[in-house]
């Protein structure tokens, strides 16, 4: 017998599994964001053990209803959104807007769901550079909640125009931790073009992002690009502190052929804690000491201020430093010497003795450090310092002979020695230590009467600046020199291009607060 039973056409047979799954995820959505808590627990635990297709589908779902911003409704959906996770992907603009909406249940609900899915980490980057604070603050919280995931997003957002973005991410960078060390090189490249604010963000990232910021610059440090190495000293120059993971290739930096490099790294090692610099090795010690007598002065500068932090500037350390076989050691302790304030007394002996050292670099270094002694801590010199800078005055080297004046000015006020042996000086065939000789004599006043007539001949050189100076120190010798037209109208003389003051004055003192002592020092003689 044939059966009658009605048939569905063929092609609504082929269509009847896939509109029965979407009735029972429609069925399914709905409950998840009925009012029934309990139907809604059971909706969604139906909905986790289902697939993806089921479980994006849901998530539409959701975010329709988000969009309808009824209560409370949306906060149903928003719950639900939270526990679909990384399904949740489809509702991201709906939960963003929901960040800063009125029911702040939502808004946190909506937070919670944004951290949970990858797939909101462009929205939440863009979103730093939102005029609303509140949004910016969020924004923010999630992202640094994603963690590495969140990094390549906000490492782009350091390259744009927006330096306000720029220091929102590089913070965000800094909160993510060691996690964010692939950014390393965008934060250190930010640093070249930033605002004070942001090179402040981006040096408290790198300080909070740890060794793996230390190692990528240490590293930096070695490549063979001398601009990529004074950028990543630089860089480390600006954390506070520095990597420690990045203090040897810095040590090594201390010698490099570039200044700016040398600069940089002495200027970073200045930056670590003094109990961190008190453990560098003895290595660190030598090459401070060389970079210490470097020509350009911030190194210079930073290389002294690093020494007497370690403590090696102190007594022992530095006398010491005077027996090193590198002249290059010897010298550096000697400038040293000349900026602190005021110098130790255990390396005055040292320093007096270093006049006769076989290398001029660290014989000129000495005097300069006399120079401080002069000035500062005169009694801490041994009685015959005059005689030895008097003798100094024979030495071959013009550069020398010139920067013993003016220590041996400011001794010489009751030294007859010390009075003639400048006197002497103005005889001297090198312009710059007869200038220095002429100058001396009128800082010393009254005290160089003996002077006037060796000065009244030097009214009568060829040299103009000479003519100046002793002009000038007649006059401070004797006011009565005003009346004398030569020396009036030699005083009055301009020497175009000449540099008239030729004292070799002290190099730039190091702060009191490095050396417990008083910055106030004694007045100059004849001011």
């Amino acid at each position: 017998m044939r059966d009658r039973t009605p048939r569905l056409p063929l092609f609504l047979t082929a269509l009847l599994p896939a509109a029965l799954l979407l009735s029972a995820c429609a069925g399914l959505s709905g409950r998840l964001a009925g009012d029934d808590p309990q139907v809604r627990a059971m909706a969604l635990d139906e909905v986790l053990r289902s697939g993806e297709r089921s479980r994006r589908a849901a998530a539409k779902k959701m975010k329709k209803v988000l969009a309808r911003g009824r209560t409370p409704y949306n906060l149903y959906a928003a719950s639900a959104l939270e526990d679909l996770g990384q399904s949740a992907a489809p509702a991201v603009p709906e939960l963003m807007a929901a960040l800063t909406g009125a029911d702040t249940m939502v808004a946190f609900t909506a937070a919670r769901a944004l951290a949970g899915t990858d797939a909101a980490i462009p929205a939440l980057a863009e979103a730093l550079s939102s005029a609303d604070p509140a949004l910016r603050q969020e924004a923010g919280r999630i992202l640094a909640a994603h963690g590495a995931k969140a990094v390549p997003a906000l490492q782009q957002n350091l390259a744009g125009a927006d330096r306000g973005l720029a220091e929102r991410s590089a913070r965000l960078l800094g909160e993510i931790g060691p996690a964010a060390d692939g950014a390393v090189p965008a934060l250190a490249k930010a640093v070249h073009t930033s605002t004070d604010a942001l090179k402040h963000a981006v040096s408290d990232a790198l300080v909070r992002i740890g060794p793996p910021a230390g190692r990528w610059l240490g590293a930096a440090l070695r490549a063979p690009d001398p601009k990529v190495r004074a950028a990543a000293a630089g860089v480390l120059a600006g954390m506070n502190p520095p990597s420690p993971e990045a203090a040897i290739p810095l040590s090594s930096a201390l010698d490099d052929a570039e200044p700016a490099v040398r600069g940089n790294a002495a200027r970073a090692l200045a930056a670590y804690p003094a109990e961190t610099q008190a453990l560098f090795p003895e290595n660190f010690i030598s090459a401070l000491f060389r970079a210490a007598q470097a020509q350009e002065e911030e190194t210079s500068v930073w290389a002294c201020i690093t020494l007497v932090k370690t403590g090696a500037a102190g007594g022992g350390w530095l006398a010491n430093a005077f027996k090193a076989p590198d002249p290059a050691v010897r010298a550096g302790a000697a400038r040293v010497v000349a900026r602190m304030f005021p110098p130790p007394a255990q390396t005055a002996k040292p320093v007096l003795d270093a006049l006769k050292d076989p290398d001029a670099g660290v014989r000129t270094a000495a005097a300069e450090a006399l120079a401080n002694y002069a000035i500062s801590a005169p009694a801490a010199l041994p009685p015959q310092a005059v005689a030895r800078l008097a003798e100094a005055l024979g030495d071959k080297d013009p550069a020398f002979r010139a920067a013993v004046i003016f220590p041996l000015q400011r001794l010489s006020r009751r030294s007859r020695a010390g009075v003639s042996a400048i006197i002497a000086a103005l005889d001297d065939p090198a312009p710059e230590v007869s200038r220095s000789a002429a100058s001396a004599l009128g800082a010393l006043g009254p005290a160089a009467r003996r002077a006037i007539p060796a000065l009244r001949d030097a009214l009568r050189s060829r040299d103009c600046p000479m003519r100046v100076l002793a002009a000038n120190a007649l006059l401070r010798i004797d006011p009565a020199f005003k009346k004398n037209a030569a020396a009036a109208r030699a005083a009055a003389a301009v020497c175009p291009g000449a540099r008239l003051n030729q004292r070799v004055k002290p190099a730039l003192l190091l702060p009191a607060l490095t050396t417990g002592a008083t910055t106030q020092a004694p007045a100059e003689p004849g001011k």
